[in-house]
């Protein structure tokens, strides 16, 4: 699906298997390259993006959703990253790519809502100084070392 974002910068993103039955479930006689909503006023035209997440947006909240089109982007961002189902997180340069961004220090910002568990996985198991192991101190609330 080629998506048209801010200042007219174009990307392609794969439709998943669901969003394609629920398309068609909608447009059973959609076509790959017809515009996926359109536009009744002008046919010849696509939707301007402010549309389309308009129409999301109101069909959200006919859906009994409290939530906008653009929050759709932020959990899809969340989700990609996080790992709580098991699923394995994407990386974060695929997920610049999934959300047209130009700079990583924007998507950057995702990183932190994702699961803490795979922080957890990725810092266990290391070891920095050898023979050294801090652990919690249940008296104490605060962690202790235990020497080799």
């Amino acid at each position: 699906m080629t998506v048209r974002g801010k200042g007219e910068h174009e990307r392609v993103l794969p439709v998943t298997e669901e969003t394609l039955e629920m398309l068609l479930r909608v447009h059973p006689r959609w076509i790959y390259w017809a515009p996926v909503i359109p536009n009744y006023q002008r046919p010849s035209q696509h939707l301007q993006p402010k549309r389309v997440g308009d129409l999301a947006s109101k069909a959200l909240h006919r859906g009994g959703v409290a939530a906008s089109c653009h929050a759709l982007r932020h959990t899809m961002a969340t989700d990609m990253l996080d790992d709580s189902d098991g699923h394995e997180p994407a990386d974060l340069r695929d997920v610049q790519q999934a959300l047209g961004h130009r700079s990583m220090q924007t998507t950057s910002r995702y990183w932190g809502h994702a699961s803490t568990e795979r922080l957890r996985r990725s810092m266990g198991g290391r070891r920095y100084l050898p023979g050294l192991v801090v652990v919690p101190d249940e008296q104490t609330e605060a962690a202790r070392e235990v020497g080799a």
